[in-house]
């Protein structure tokens, strides 16, 4: 399949699930659901005898190799079809979710449940014996309502934001044990004034390499010049981090010294492989990996000004922060637009699970 002909498709999800239905037309399994493609129209299925009084919108993903606040940001949008269809969500991420373990984390093996609460207190395996169940679909994120909010991977209007702040807002809770962790560790960085700290965030890893339709990388010498003019402008103290990148937080350090705050323990390399698909020896390394992107970006959204490129990071901080009713004093998005004809990311993720 040529570029052009791929990026049609991409750009016109629809046409795509109608050719997808056509090639696969000979399998009588997978015909129903891939020849739907409207948003509102669902499938109802009875599992068992639980819940008889509500509507299971069961949301079931983790499965596509996307980071963190990628797959966050998929769910909020599965967690807006479930609110607007007044829905009752329980959410189960898949064992090829990348943060999943082989063990249990704290006694959960639900990937989703390590890091949050179910949204409704109903568990996936009392879903699976419940009356009236909705399985989700991906065709179930184009609702109009998105569409008309968004333009592609890295394009989000201000109401955009304020809709998903509302939804993370209702829906997503950290469970005690990560909210324990996130709080402990904001008290850790000893900050009096939140309002006064310019929370960074900087992607390096992958996006070195140039993938076609991700964010053009530009190197940290801009977001450091900027956070220097916001410190420059007296409404600052600190400058907070945020970054996978060794190479980035050295010449950040370089820059503020003792103004720059970020957390120590955090897993970052100066490769080009994004750390998501790192392997390490450390006990529940992925665990780990998904714990310390979610406490940057609670922290994130806890700073006064905001400095990112496009990234689903800076993305969940905006919206976390606005479901809050907060807004950044200073907000500055840097944006280079995206690669144009570059490298396969279908194949980099394929060959970086390996």
């Amino acid at each position: 399949m040529n570029k052009f002909l791929k990026k049609f498709i991409t750009d016109h999800p629809r046409l795509g699930a109608a050719l997808y239905a056509y090639k696969h037309s000979t399998d009588p399994e997978y015909i129903t659901k891939a020849m739907q493609t409207d948003p509102a129209v669902f499938r109802y299925r009875n599992l068992g005898s639980k819940n008889p009084d509500k509507n299971i919108y069961y949301i079931v993903m983790g499965d596509r190799g996307d980071g963190f606040f990628a797959e966050y940001g998929r769910l909020l949008m599965y967690l807006f079809t479930a609110d607007y269809y007044h829905m009752t969500p329980v959410v189960r991420f898949t064992e090829d979710y990348l943060y999943t373990e082989k063990e249990p984390v704290n006694g959960y093996t639900n990937p989703f449940q390590y890091f949050y609460k179910e949204p409704a207190g109903i568990d996936p395996d009392e879903a699976e014996e419940s009356r009236n169940v909705v399985r989700s679909e991906f065709v179930h994120t184009l609702h109009d309502t998105l569409m008309r909010e968004r333009d592609g991977m890295y394009g989000y209007s201000d109401r955009y934001i304020e809709i998903m702040g509302r939804i993370d807002n209702k829906y997503i809770r950290l469970n005690t044990e990560v909210q324990k962790y996130v709080d402990e560790n904001l008290a850790d960085l000893n900050v009096t004034v939140w309002d006064r700290v310019i929370g960074v965030h900087f992607r390096g890893t992958d996006y070195k390499r140039g993938l076609d339709g991700h964010p053009v990388y530009a190197g940290p010498a801009e977001e450091i010049e900027k956070a220097r003019e916001l410190l420059d402008s007296g409404h600052y103290d600190k400058v907070f981090l945020a970054t996978d990148d060794t190479d980035a937080l050295a010449a950040f350090r370089e820059k503020f010294g003792e103004k720059l705050i970020c957390y120590n323990d955090v897993y970052r390399t100066d490769g080009d492989t994004s750390v998501a698909f790192s392997q390490d020896e450390r006990p529940l390394h992925h665990y780990h990996l998904g714990l310390e992107v979610l406490r940057d970006m609670e922290t994130l959204a806890h700073c006064g000004a905001m400095i990112a490129g496009q990234s689903q990071v800076s993305l969940a901080a905006r919206i976390t922060k606005s479901g809050r009713g907060e807004k950044y004093r200073d907000r500055i998005i840097l944006d280079h637009g995206t690669v144009k004809n570059g490298k396969n990311p279908e194949q980099y993720y394929k060959t970086a699970r390996k």
